[in-house]
This record gives C-alpha cells, sequence and structure tokens, in this order.
C-alpha cells in the first residue's frame, strides 16, 4: 500500500463496537487520534500503545481498541491488514496532511530524476 490509496471504508461492525469517545486530550480517544495522524503510512497497537500508555504490557491492547473504535465508526481512521503479516492490523488517518503529500511527490520526483 502506497500513500496515495487507502483501504477500504468497513461497512459494518460487531455489535460490541464502543462508539463514543472515551478519555480526556491527554490519554484517550483524541490521543490516539492525534498519534495516529502523525504516522501518515500507518501505525500498529504495538507501536501506537507506548507512545500513549506508560509501562505499557500486553494487556492494555484491549484497552486501545476501545480508544480506536470511534474512530473507525466515523471514518476518522481505516484499518488493514497487510498481505506479508495476516496477524498485523495497520490504522491508517483517513486525511493525510498536505505537508506529508508534498514531501513524498517530492522524493517519488527526485528517486525518477536519479
Amino acid at each position: 500500500m502506497n500513500f496515495f490509496t487507502l483501504p477500504k471504508k468497513a461497512t459494518s461492525f460487531s455489535i460490541h463496537t464502543n462508539t463514543q469517545w472515551l478519555g480526556d486530550k491527554h490519554f484517550g480517544t483524541a490521543k490516539c487520534l492525534e498519534v495516529i495522524e502523525q504516522h501518515p503510512t500507518g501505525i500498529t497497537l504495538t507501536e501506537l500503545a507506548p507512545l500513549l500508555i506508560k509501562g505499557f504490557t500486553d494487556q492494555n491492547k484491549a484497552l486501545l481498541k476501545d480508544f480506536i473504535d470511534p474512530l473507525l465508526v466515523q471514518d476518522l481512521v481505516r484499518k488493514y491488514t497487510p498481505e506479508h503479516d495476516e496477524r498485523l492490523r495497520i490504522y491508517v488517518p483517513t486525511r493525510v496532511s498536505k505537508r506529508f503529500l508534498f514531501k513524498a511527490l517530492v522524493k517519488a520526483f527526485i528517486d525518477a530524476k536519479n
């Protein structure tokens, strides 16, 4: 997957999907969105957890999923599974910053020139 394509929008969700934003701006759904938007190429839960939770352990991943669920429902974030690893879930923002797109475009031009 490259930066010009996005995974398809989810069409259905489990009945147990959280739809309410949780936490505050320092720790919760808003903070998850902020960190995911800083990684436009995508981020996994394992990479996201230490950025949000001090003293991260693997048991905290369910809590992170509850934080990310409202973002998926409102289509602010999309997730996909890469072809090389079926166990991995990568979360990407639906709106990528213009600065990132311009930087990637310039890099593509420079690579094509060389």
